[in-house]
């Protein structure tokens, strides 16, 4: 391994240098053997944005939540829910993608500004234009439990001045209602690596329960940490990705869901079976109806030719509906007959008799 040393000129004073905010920032990247010396040129980190206020515990990073809609493919195209959405960062990254703001216009400056060869005029110039925003005609919703996250979103979401497009509300996810209109969700439901829970699985649970119930024909998107909690969903996944996040970028999972009520659809299956059946039925009516009809008149025609065989008919018809009737009564009589025997027999080896044996079948 080689060593670098930067050697100083002698100077009576110490050079003035800002730790925390220098004017020039040099990165030293040493890998093995190689050394890799850089200017920064962004200066504090792109992933803070600017409009971030104040935090709730453990906020989704800004680039993450950025990169999970772009992840989906939303646009703006329809209505976005985040039912957990803490201090707003799903909301407000959602906001900036649909009306196509650039993330970098709330900071309040970049490293680069201080190189001598900066050109003022052009950042200028190119900061200011808004010529590629586009208008956002449906609405994103934020929901959360905590009052102080809501406070806080709140906050953010007017720093970030997209107060008109984005709604917050306080309330749980076990009381989200379908939407009336088309909607996605993407959402970073606590998966109990910095956030702790009672129940964490009991709440993806929850989180499955109401997709299937109040979110059917949608879309949902969940970052989670644990394998086992997207088992408590309970739903298809339809995709999965890998997502980088802090050190748990191999096992940091978002989820894409299909929210199809497997009971609805069940529901429709049977309702497509009973209309199909129906419709048999009555085809079936229709053709008896038909049959009778054309029978009906083949008779009266019989009976306008030729009179006694019209009635020899009416006669072999009689017979038979009285040989069906007295089959029937002989049918009913053996089995009357069978069931004397069978009590008779019980009666003589000391068994309860007929009344005990239904009512010990349940029948009582």
């Amino acid at each position: 391994m080689r060593l670098w040393i930067i050697s100083v000129i002698k100077q009576d004073k110490r050079p003035s240098v800002r730790i925390n905010n220098p004017d020039v920032l040099l990165n030293i990247h040493i890998a093995q053997t190689t050394c890799t010396l850089s200017l920064d040129s962004s200066g504090e980190s792109l992933h803070r944005r600017g409009y971030r206020q104040e935090a709730v515990e453990a906020p989704l990073n800004e680039v993450l939540a950025a990169g999970m809609i772009l992840m989906t493919g939303w646009r703006g195209e329809c209505d976005l829910i985040d039912p957990m959405c803490g201090s707003g960062t799903i909301p407000i990254e959602a906001a900036l993608i649909a009306k196509n703001i650039a993330p970098g216009v709330f900071r309040k400056g970049f490293a680069f500004e201080k190189w001598v060869d900066f050109d003022a005029d052009m950042f200028d110039e190119i900061y200011n234009d808004d010529s590629q925003e586009r208008e956002f005609t449906h609405k994103i919703y934020g929901y959360d439990n905590n009052p102080k996250a809501n406070e806080i979103a709140t906050h953010n979401i007017k720093a970030a001045g997209v107060s008109k497009d984005v709604v917050l509300k306080l309330q749980p996810f076990q009381q989200f209602e379908q939407p009336k209109e088309k909607s996605i969700i993407i959402t970073n439901p606590p998966y109990g690596e910095r956030i702790s829970t009672n129940d964490l699985l009991g709440l993806y649970q929850m989180i499955g329960e109401r997709l299937k119930h109040a979110f059917v024909g949608n879309e949902a998107w969940v970052l989670s940490y644990r394998e086992e909690c997207f088992d408590q969903i309970g739903l298809k996944q339809v995709r999965k990705f890998l997502c980088s996040m802090d050190r748990w970028s191999v096992n940091s999972a978002n989820m894409r869901f299909l929210t199809e009520n497997t009971k609805s659809s069940r529901a429709r299956k049977r309702a497509k079976r009973r209309k199909r059946l129906k419709e048999n039925r009555l085809q079936d009516s229709e053709k008896e109806k038909s049959l009778s009809h054309a029978a009906k008149v083949s008779s009266n025609r019989v009976g306008m030719v030729n009179p006694d065989l019209a009635e020899r008919e009416n006669t072999s018809r009689a017979e038979k509906v009285m040989t069906s009737k007295a089959a029937t009564e002989i049918e009913s009589h053996g089995e009357n007959s069978a069931e004397e025997e069978i009590q008779e027999g019980q009666e003589n080896l000391g068994e309860p008799g007929a009344e005990d044996s239904e009512e010990g079948r349940g029948i009582g």
